[in-house]
């Protein structure tokens, strides 16, 4: 089945001037800058949810269900961050989340609803924030979730085209992984289900893409 991958892109944080005097702009350079390209992969859409959630410095402590507490506190204890306050010279320890106040009415359900429409959401850093507490240094940074196949799914594409190339007696190799790669591809962003006809409908249109 098919998981969600979240990745954080702070590749235009502007660098902040600090000091020994004035430390506080470094700890947050430091921040930035060590979750810049970290990867989240996510089960459903529910840890979507607590993903965005937790970014937005919001956490599901009060939760009744035991069995959902647990899983929730395995979730949080995955997005720990630890990062390098160099200035400071110590390790801090803080939730994969935005730098500051975030007290912005930023609700999820929108890019929520695009993640299961279109299987992609991204969502600006300002989004999290109020005119009041949003730093312009993070202009240009986002979060990025995009839903992506799991192995048990390549490992089904495999079987299929393992099948497509057993059953011709034409084809001279076998399909290798790069093609493998651009049938999931294919899949996933055309929503299509993972059947035989399907895969062998994209690997022909792969194939004729790539002889253009």
């Amino acid at each position: 089945m098919a998981i969600y991958q979240l990745t954080v892109n702070t590749e235009k944080y502007k660098v902040k001037q600090c000091s020994s005097k004035n430390w506080k702009p470094g700890t947050q350079n430091d921040y930035m800058q060590a979750i810049n390209g970290i990867q989240r992969d996510l089960k459903n859409i529910q840890e979507v949810e607590w993903q965005l959630e937790l970014f937005q410095g919001n956490s599901r402590m009060d939760m009744n269900d035991t069995e959902k507490l647990d899983s929730y506190n395995r979730f949080l204890d995955e997005n720990v961050i630890t990062y390098h306050d160099k200035i400071c010279d110590l390790d801090r320890k803080h939730y994969l989340s935005g730098y500051g106040c975030m007290s912005g009415d930023y609700k999820p359900a929108k890019d929520l609803e695009d993640l299961k429409l279109c299987g992609y959401a991204k969502i600006l850093f300002r989004s999290f924030y109020d005119s009041q507490h949003y730093d312009k240094s993070m202009d240009g940074c986002y979060l990025e979730i995009r839903e992506v196949l799991d192995q048990e799914d390549k490992n089904l594409i495999r079987k299929y085209l393992d099948e497509i190339y057993n059953e011709s007696e034409i084809l001279p190799e076998n399909f290798g992984d790069e093609i493998l790669q651009e049938v999931a591809n294919c899949l996933q962003e055309d929503h299509y289900e993972i059947t035989k006809k399907n895969v062998l409908n994209e690997m022909l249109w792969c194939y004729m893409c790539n002889m253009q």
